[in-house]
């Protein structure tokens, strides 16, 4: 089986087809593009949603019965151009605007006072108008043309006060930081930085961060995977979670349902949508998989991985010959104790590990409440969990 994660491509179409299951028709087609695998996708009871995981964003780019809408984004103001910039000194303020080429100071229409501000294009917009934060110097402050910049430097009234905007209500400007101001920030916090390492190593060894002491299971990924609700109807996002540290481990099919596992700390946890249809909790907790996820992450040659659809057991495939057996803890009838702590032990959880008697890489993986199946390129291997 190919592992499509380390095959390149710069977009992947998902295909999403309802339908009449008596009369095997198509009734509805839609189309999601993206740029990563999903780790899970499932169509919601009804189709009228779609559960994603996955790396990277999709959205859907066609339907079949319903035009496909431009939503605007959420930051759209933020990617706008600001209409004039300005930064300030302890003693003055500078502005800057962008004008039309060819633009005269004849063409303009300033007028400054002490406390209010005005310029316009003449039988054009207004760049900007209104009372100033603080008090300025009419007399000591100048504007000039250089092309199709307009440049304003105002002196204030009250030499080393700080405004917090030129014209208080007018967020079409963007303060910035004049060089003379950056640099004395980042003098400032120096101290807080440093262009070595360590530059004050702990002398007591026992504290120190040692990142070789980290295990695989540890890592970070490069990327934060998703895990979001599309609505048909809307062609929208309509619930989304950030899975963070919670990998993705694998999906199983219980009772119908395609249900998918994360790791959450050490252990595995299995959640299963769209049980309720309770559209503030579209997924619910099924099982836990006890340090599963830590168990996973340790295995190199991992393949494939599921449990059993009553949630008993699960299993971990290797690429090659080995099966890892993990089952439920279960009430034990017989008195253990603990050799360290001396406790009474009234659960136990076994393990056991396969060996197939095979050479051939493993092509086809599957868990049932009764039995294993395991194809490779040559045999079917079918292992019975119960006994009879």
């Amino acid at each position: 089986m190919h592992n499509f994660r380390m095959l390149p491509f710069r977009r992947l179409l998902l295909i999403w087809v309802t339908g009449d299951d008596e009369s095997w028709t198509m009734d509805r087609l839609r189309r999601l593009e993206g740029a990563s695998v999903p780790d899970y996708a499932c169509i919601q009871s009804g189709g009228s949603a779609l559960y994603i995981s996955s790396d990277k964003d999709f959205q859907i780019v066609y339907d079949s019965m319903k035009p496909i809408e431009e939503f605007p984004l959420e930051n759209e103001q933020d990617l706008k151009q600001p209409c004039y910039t300005w930064h300030q000194t302890d003693e003055s303020l500078f502005l800057q605007f962008t004008i039309p080429a060819k633009t005269t100071k004849e063409d303009l229409n300033v007028e400054i006072t002490n406390a209010k501000f005005h310029c316009g294009i003449k039988n054009g917009e207004v760049l900007l108008s209104g009372d100033l934060w603080a008090s300025i110097q009419p007399e000591g402050s100048t504007w000039s043309i250089i092309g199709q910049s307009l440049d304003f430097s105002l002196v204030k009234a009250a030499k080393a006060e700080r405004w917090k905007e030129l014209v208080p209500g007018d967020d079409r400007g963007e303060m910035t930081v004049d060089a003379e101001t950056a640099a004395c920030i980042h003098e400032r916090l120096a101290h807080l930085t440093s262009a070595t390492l360590d530059p004050k190593p702990v002398a007591d060894e026992s504290h120190m961060y040692n990142v070789q002491e980290l295990e695989e299971c540890d890592e970070m990924p490069d990327t934060t995977p998703v895990l979001v609700r599309f609505d048909g109807e809307l062609h929208k996002v309509t619930h989304q979670a950030g899975l963070g540290s919670h990998k993705w481990l694998f999906n199983a099919d219980v009772n119908g349902m395609h249900c998918l596992c994360f790791r959450h700390d050490v252990d595995g946890l299995l959640w299963r949508p769209d049980v309720n249809k309770d559209e503030s909790n579209v997924f619910e907790h099924i099982a836990t998989f006890n340090a599963l996820g830590y168990v996973q992450a340790s295995k190199q040659q991992l393949k494939f991985a599921s449990c059993s659809p009553d949630g008993t057991v699960a299993v971990l495939c290797d690429c090659v010959r080995h099966l890892y057996i993990y089952w439920q803890s279960v009430t034990v009838e017989t008195a253990l104790r603990n050799r360290k702590s001396g406790e009474n032990v009234t659960q136990v959880a076994k393990q056991q590990v396969v060996s197939l008697d095979t050479a051939d890489v493993t092509v086809g993986f599957q868990v049932t409440n009764e039995w294993i199946f395991v194809l490779t390129a040559g045999t079917l291997f079918v292992l019975k969990l119960h006994d009879a």
